[in-house]
């Protein structure tokens, strides 16, 4: 069953539609407005800041920039097994319950970084890190399952030889 978006108090008061987090004082709020009326406590460290060279300044963007495209990958390729564009709505639609491709659980309907793994490593294969047939959507157990013992995932070795030979 599909989550449904619901109106959110606002934390300045205006109303939108989203997902309900929590009740507030008898009122619904969403995690972004939850967070700006109950932010989380600071824990204070003292260690001396370190400081930072241009090079390592340079590395950090340019590895953020990495993981916002990563991001928006893994994003068409959520929509791509499991959503289309509804032309009568104007917005994405489920055409399938999203699903573990390893031992077909049931995902919900928000992707998780977690559910996206890389047949072909990315260390190993860069130049494959955003190819779509390279990614299997799976769930949490079975990505750590075949991180800590891959022979109990057949389904993924075989795709890692299909993906291998073609390569080939």
């Amino acid at each position: 069953m599909q989550p449904k978006l619901k109106m959110c108090a606002g934390h300045d008061g205006v109303e939108h539609q989203a997902y309900i987090y929590k009740n507030i004082d008898g009122k619904k709020y969403c995690k972004f407005c939850t967070q700006k009326l109950e932010p989380p406590k600071q824990t204070f460290k003292l260690h001396a800041i370190k400081k930072i060279s241009d090079k390592q300044k340079d590395k950090l963007e340019l590895k953020k920039e990495l993981i916002e495209q990563d991001k928006e990958f893994y994003l068409d390729c959520w929509r791509a097994r499991f959503m289309f564009f509804g032309a009568l709505y104007g917005e994405w639609q489920y055409h399938t319950e999203p699903k573990c491709e390893v031992c077909r659980k049931h995902l919900g309907y928000e992707p998780n970084l977690t559910y996206f793994h890389h047949i072909l490593e990315k260390r190993n294969f860069p130049e494959l890190r955003h190819l779509q047939k390279n990614i299997a959507i799976i769930c949490s157990e079975c990505h750590n399952r075949y991180e800590t013992m891959p022979d109990q995932v057949p389904y993924l070795q075989q795709k890692r030889d299909e993906i291998l030979v073609s390569l080939l």
